[in-house]
């Protein structure tokens, strides 16, 4: 599934661009949302892509409030790993579009393999100067792995700066939870994020909240109210779980920088320009 799904998730993005229906710009904030859907969350630190692809009936397809912090998704993940594919062939004078082409070519027909067949497959067709041993080691990395992917190194060598920055509803403190709903009598707690504030406070999802310091609340109206505050403010939350009045304090944090921004950037070297001039070209062939 993280090839299927996740290859297809970069093509879909990177095929509109080659055909000139986007300009770079539109196609770098394209790029942006799936690599920030990928790492959002923490979920890449309890699932491994391999575990996504092979659990997608019992997890990914039943989801619950906690998913952020318990799954990885094969579509962003697995797309966040054919850009880092196809940035490391570019640099070797190669592509993951080749290698599309001649996975077509030969399976076009006959069966696709699954599991380390397929992986070494594309492996073997690694520019010589990448190597095999560089792609089944990052695989290793990126499909067994739980570590988050170094992906900004590789975009800059392309004149891409990728720049952290925080979700637009934590950019002026983090209280850790996403709240809302249209209900004009509560603000429901939809997703809390593991390790942040609200969590620490012993927030959950599905809690109904009243006030915030002491003033009544709704979900259309929390973002206004919270971002009134800094980091390190504390604030009383108010409302139910289950029927059950209940008060809450939550020291705010700084905002998380967990997601990113890509623009290209103000001074790039010769190499970096035709590297993204190649990869980035409008191409009516395809």
């Amino acid at each position: 599934m993280w090839l299927f799904e996740g290859f297809t998730s970069y093509f879909d993005d990177w095929l509109v661009r080659r055909a000139g229906l986007i300009d770079e710009s539109a196609y770098l904030d394209a790029l942006a949302q799936t690599i920030n859907r990928a790492v959002r969350g923490k979920g890449w630190s309890r699932q491994t892509l391999e575990e996504s692809s092979f659990y997608a009936w019992t997890r990914f397809y039943q989801q619950d409030e906690n998913a952020v912090n318990a799954i990885v998704s094969y579509y962003t993940r697995g797309g966040l790993v054919a850009l880092m594919l196809d940035l490391n062939f570019r640099r070797h004078g190669g592509s993951l579009a080749e290698v599309m082409r001649q996975l077509w070519h030969d399976f076009g027909v006959n069966p696709l393999p699954e599991g380390e067949v397929i992986e070494r497959f594309i492996a073997a067709l690694a520019p010589h100067s990448l190597g095999e041993g560089a792609v089944n080691d990052f695989f290793e990395r990126a499909l067994r792995g739980h570590e988050p992917l170094d992906f900004s190194p590789l975009l800059a060598e392309f004149g891409i700066t990728a720049e952290p920055v925080a979700e637009p509803a934590f950019a002026a403190n983090d209280f850790g939870a996403v709240v809302g709903g249209d209900d004009p009598r509560i603000a429901k707690v939809q997703i809390v994020f593991e390790d942040r504030p609200a969590a620490r406070a012993g927030l959950a999802a599905g809690d109904e909240l009243v006030a915030l310091d002491g003033w009544a609340i709704a979900g259309v109206n929390w973002g206004e109210r919270i971002r009134r505050y800094q980091a390190g403010d504390q604030v009383s939350v108010h409302g139910f779980r289950q029927g059950r009045f209940q008060q809450w304090t939550i020291e705010l944090a700084p905002p998380v920088l967990n997601q990113w921004r890509l623009r290209p950037a103000p001074v790039v070297a010769a190499c970096a320009r035709q590297r993204r001039a190649a990869w980035l070209i409008v191409d009516d062939g395809i």
